[in-house]
């Protein structure tokens, strides 16, 4: 499935993916599975951003899905 991920207020990671928008096709089905994806593609540094030191995704990440707010429940 193609999507388009923008990422906001998140200056560092803008930098290293290159672009505050970028589309993939996404063949997961979890957000979950997308920040991980993301993660894998775009290296060590935007790792960092969005992965926790457990390798879970960090759960101070705001995700909005079609514009409403989307919060992870650990």
């Amino acid at each position: 499935m193609k999507i388009t991920v923008e990422f906001l207020s998140l200056p560092n990671v803008v930098k290293m993916t290159g672009s505050k928008t970028i589309a993939l096709d996404f063949h997961g089905r979890t957000v979950d599975d997308l920040v991980h994806e993301l993660a894998a593609k775009y290296g060590a540094g935007v790792r960092q951003f969005l992965l926790d030191e457990t390798g879970e995704m960090d759960l101070s990440l705001t995700v909005a899905i079609n514009k409403q707010d989307w919060i992870r429940r650990g």
